[in-house]
């Protein structure tokens, strides 16, 4: 898709192991301040998707982006 800018999740990834992922993307492709986020989605995206302090992930490990592994990169 020329001149768009695609995410793939893999659908085995948790809910929160997506939204964790897509927060992330959004950060790095400079949408954190978004005027269609709203303030807790906006907070989200500037933490780059990790859990606010003293909140741990459900998840221990397991699927993150598709074809990259937990910790896999994109390009973008």
């Amino acid at each position: 898709m020329p001149g768009r800018n695609l995410v793939l999740l893999s659908s085995k990834a948790t809910p929160h192991e997506r939204c964790a992922l897509l927060a992330e993307a959004l950060a790095e492709l400079g949408h954190a301040e978004h005027p269609g986020l709203g303030p807790e989605s906006r907070a989200l995206v500037q933490r780059r998707g990790r859990p606010e302090a003293g909140h741990a992930p459900t998840s221990a490990g397991g699927p993150g982006l598709a074809g990259g592994g937990r910790h896999g990169r994109r390009r973008i």
